[in-house]
């Protein structure tokens, strides 16, 4: 069984997970989900906002699911790709069985699940062992807490940057083990001769070497989850791509083939080809309002929800547009509220509402402040529709736009745009 923190999803493979917590899977969905899966690989992409994890055994699992012993180990070669700074625990118990030992959240799982070990899969986890450099170190001396104090289980294997085959310098563990937002544990037995002569030779050569030898340049590892992150987040400006969605809703009619408009969704995510996607929401205005009358007046993109309801979309080219990724550098939060401070009062008193939400370090990463840090703030802005491309053309280019909705229940339209603010970590 392994667990791979794969940035904004935990992949995990081999057992069935339980998730309390906020988010938007909860456990019955997992289940049903495991359920489905039967013999196939058990793969879960799980939100990180899921609060807590806790893991089960192959005890738990259907009877098809038993017989797919490789699942265990099945993932072994993504661990090397998982990307750096991430932590590999191997621990070995006696009487042939295997064991899995995590930390998640930088908490300890105290309890671990048993499972047979067939030798193949001993021999998968030796070849694994051989290929990244892990060395053997005491188990206590390593981890130093009576919660994996495990009888007959008198070591463990630690590997650092195992993408890169990087040998674990360490003589004493303590800072490290509490720091990752989640470190994955492999536990499987003992026995094949070659592995323990390795073992003994890694450990043997690198007798001595204390914790000062630890890597110390933690740039390149936030620079990769930085890079990971702007894959997924909102990186277009609102200047731009806003005002694109602006005008794209703007010359929507708002009665069409008997049919009246309710409501306009863009969402700056770009979907196949590079686009973003814009739908429009319509309903029955009279006793003439039917589909063949809306498709007649409008060729264009169309979908009948349902019996009452009809959406248009229109996709919105974001290949060419500008990237907030690509900045050098951001500002500081300080410097950008003063130089924009007063465009944002003047607007309050137009019956526009904007709010910041509280910075937030980009990327999944667990390790000390770099120089450069980017974080980013959620900001929200809302008004009249009258006043919404003239907003968006108005704001600042550190402001990445990811949706934009104009509601019209009655005589007063209003939109609602959302989107990240990127700044400079002081």
């Amino acid at each position: 069984m392994q667990i791979i923190d794969a940035g904004e999803v935990l992949l995990a493979a081999g057992l069935e997970w339980e998730v309390s917590g906020s988010g938007s899977f909860n456990t019955a969905q997992l289940k049903s989900k495991a359920r489905a899966h039967k013999a196939r690989h058990y793969v879960e992409h799980i939100p990180r906002n899921a609060a807590r994890e806790r893991l089960y055994g192959f005890g738990k699992l259907p009877a098809e699911a038993t017989k797919e012993r490789r699942t265990v180990l099945s993932l072994a070669s993504l661990v090397a790709r998982a990307g750096p700074e991430r932590l590999v625990f191997v621990a070995a118990l006696g009487g042939g069985l295997a064991a899995l030992v995590g930390v998640l959240g930088g908490q300890p799982v105290p309890r671990l699940d048993l499972v047979d070990t067939e030798q193949e899969l001993v021999d998968e986890l030796a070849n694994f062992v051989a290929a990244h450099g892990i060395r053997r170190i005491h188990y206590a001396e390593a981890l130093g807490r009576p919660e994996f104090d495990v009888p007959g289980c008198d070591w463990v294997a630690l590997a650092i940057d195992a993408d890169d085959r990087h040998l674990a310098r360490i003589r004493r563990i303590r800072a490290p083990i509490g720091t990752p937002a989640l470190i994955a544990g492999l536990v499987v037995t003992a026995g094949a001769a070659a592995v323990a002569l390795a073992w003994q030779q890694r450990e043997q050569t690198l007798e001595g070497v204390e914790q000062s030898a630890l890597p110390t340049n933690f740039g390149p590892t936030y620079a990769s989850a930085r890079r990971a992150a702007f894959a997924r987040l909102p990186n277009h400006p609102a200047d731009v791509l806003g005002v694109r969605m602006a005008d794209w809703m703007l010359d929507q009619p708002i009665e069409h083939g008997g049919w009246k408009l309710r409501r306009i969704a863009c969402n700056a995510a770009p979907g196949p080809g590079g686009r973003s996607t814009c739908s429009a929401s319509w309903e029955p205005g009279s006793v003439d309002a039917t589909f063949a009358a809306f498709g007649t007046a409008s060729p264009s993109t169309q979908l009948a929800v349902s019996l009452g309801r009809i959406v248009t979309e229109q996709p919105i080219d974001v290949s060419a547009l500008p990237s907030l990724s690509d900045a050098a550098r951001y500002p500081l939060l300080q410097e950008f509220l003063l130089r924009d401070g007063s465009f944002f009062q003047s607007i309050a008193r137009l019956g526009v509402a904007l709010k910041f939400g509280a910075p937030t370090s980009v990327g999944v990463y667990s390790g000390p402040k770099v120089a450069g840090m980017v974080e980013q703030a959620q900001w929200s802005m809302s008004g009249p529709v009258r006043l919404m491309r003239t907003l968006l053309t108005a704001l600042p280019p550190d402001m990445a736009i990811g949706t934009l909705d104009v509601a019209l229940p009655g005589t007063v339209p209003s939109f609602d745009a959302k989107g990240v603010l990127y700044v400079t970590a002081p």
